[in-house]
């Protein structure tokens, strides 16, 4: 289970528009609302790890967009580069992904730890909707994995309402899906089911965003993201579930 302080910025990261999710599209275009936002967000997600993985809560989320700098939760971010549709973003986040060992029902299982990355984010935006390219790479050793991220959303309106899908999909190089998904020989030796290797993978997502202004600082937003685990991380012993969802609803107040 993450402690409280990490999921109040889980909530920052997600309230500032859903970035990852490509939720509402915002981050993707020049329109992004300047300064802080402070708000409360109600999450509700489903890994696909065994054992109990569904999570509820209710936290207090924040954000800041700046003209280069940005903070989305656990996302620091630094628009490095910008030419008509184009933007390049460098960036260092969190990565959530791990359990406690003592949270999945198998034995001789160690933690697998949340980590940082650091990569880069090319964003074009333009009539078509957006595209965007994520790289990262593991920046404290925990897996020393890479993912590829790429996402494409088209923002539509309808009256004062701003609903964006997307569909994307996610590279995880071998390091990073064998850490997180797969069970090593020693822990094998010592009661885990195994060994079992996962090679690099690619995980399907699909997404569903919605903004809408309540007053003139008020702001309404909700997401929804949906992945499609493949057959490599479903056959693991540590999973459960072929797929894993969030669900996201919240209000921000723009200073």
């Amino acid at each position: 289970m993450l402690p409280p302080f990490l999921w109040i910025v889980v909530a920052g990261l997600l309230c500032a528009c859903c970035s990852e999710a490509f939720a509402a599209g915002e981050t993707a275009s020049r329109r992004v609302q300047r300064g802080w936002q402070a708000g409360a967000i109600a999450l509700v997600s489903n890994g696909g790890y065994a054992g109990s993985s569904r999570r509820q809560l209710v936290v207090p989320a924040a954000a800041y967009e700046g003209e280069h700098a940005f903070l989305r939760g656990l996302q620091l971010g630094w628009h490095a580069w910008q030419r008509d549709d184009w933007r390049l973003d460098l960036v260092a986040q969190a990565r959530l992904d791990g359990f406690d060992a003592d949270d999945i029902p198998l034995d001789g299982l160690r933690d697998r730890r949340r980590s940082m990355d650091v990569g880069a984010v090319l964003t074009r935006s333009g009539r078509l909707g957006n595209l965007q390219l994520t790289v990262l790479t593991d920046a404290l050793s925990r897996s020393r994995g890479q993912e590829l991220a790429l996402q494409y959303g088209y923002p539509l309106r309808f009256g004062k309402w701003r609903v964006t899908p997307g569909l994307g999909v996610r590279w995880w190089s071998p390091r990073l899906a064998d850490y997180y998904y797969g069970i090593h020989p020693s822990e094998a030796a010592n009661g885990a089911p195994g060994p079992y290797a996962v090679p690099g993978v690619l995980v399907p997502e699909a997404s569903l965003g919605a903004v809408a202004p309540m007053g003139r600082r008020w702001t309404f937003w909700s997401a929804l993201k949906y992945q499609r685990l493949p057959r490599a991380i479903t056959d693991s012993p540590l999973v459960e579930r072929s797929s894993a969802s969030t669900v996201l609803a919240g209000f921000v107040y723009a200073f």
